[in-house]
């Protein structure tokens, strides 16, 4: 259970993912809450869990029913990046200040705007301030110190660290400043001795899926959001 309130599937083998979900909706069906639950993880696991819950209610082939639609991509360590991802602009990444809190949290509200993140979900500056005391958000400056965009480590496991909440000024836009900063990211989290980078990206969004494949990342599986009634 997700601190949010969502119930979050999670499968090590992708394989299985649908009857494993099916089996655990229904060990969890004759004790489920008076309520709507909001279930999130790979496709098929969800299609499982919401087969195995009993409630049909919300067709998964129809797109509009998802809450939530994303891709799931990763990166082995050491990666090469291959293909075209556009050419990194000039910069540096460093690690995002105290003071750099203002800035981070209006670019966090414009990216759930542009992105249309489910207002059910917590607004994305909430993020910024545990992120800049764990030291996990990071701007990309150009070589005059001009701040161009974000990107911040969003969690660790035993094996990799997963990128998040990449966003680039409007007007430095279509200039490398993403890849460059996700590539910088995937780098520190090589020096941290783990095996894997990954991230999400909007399943529906073809910009950002071409420039992540471009840069070497592979995409893995898409994980799907739905609401099942009580």
């Amino acid at each position: 259970m997700l601190p949010d309130g969502r119930f979050a599937l999670s499968l090590a083998s992708w394989q299985d993912a649908s009857e494993m979900g099916r089996r655990l909706a229904r060990r969890l069906v004759a004790t489920r809450p008076a309520r709507a639950w909001k279930v999130i993880g790979p496709c098929a696991a969800v299609e499982g869990f919401q087969d195995g819950w009993g409630d049909r209610s919300s067709a998964l082939d129809d797109q509009s029913d998802y809450t939530l639609r994303q891709t799931l991509l990763r990166l082995r360590l050491p990666g090469s990046r291959k293909g075209d991802g556009g050419t990194p602009c000039a910069g540096h990444l460093r690690r995002a200040r105290p003071s750099d809190a203002p800035l981070l949290r209006s670019w966090m509200r414009a990216f759930d705007a542009e992105t249309g993140a489910p207002s059910a979900h917590p607004p994305a500056e909430a993020w910024v301030a545990p992120a800049i005391a764990a030291g996990d958000a990071f701007i990309w400056e150009n070589e005059g110190g001009a701040p161009l965009g974000t990107a911040s480590i969003g969690g660790r496991s035993f094996r990799g660290g997963r990128i998040h909440l990449v966003y680039v000024e409007r007007s430095a836009r279509r200039a490398g400043v993403a890849s460059a900063a996700v590539l910088a990211l995937v780098g520190l989290i090589g020096t941290e001795g783990l095996a894997e980078a990954t991230l999400f990206a909007d399943a529906r969004a073809a910009g950002p899926l071409a420039l992540y494949v471009g840069l070497g990342f592979e995409a893995l599986c898409e994980f799907v959001e739905v609401t099942l009634s009580s």
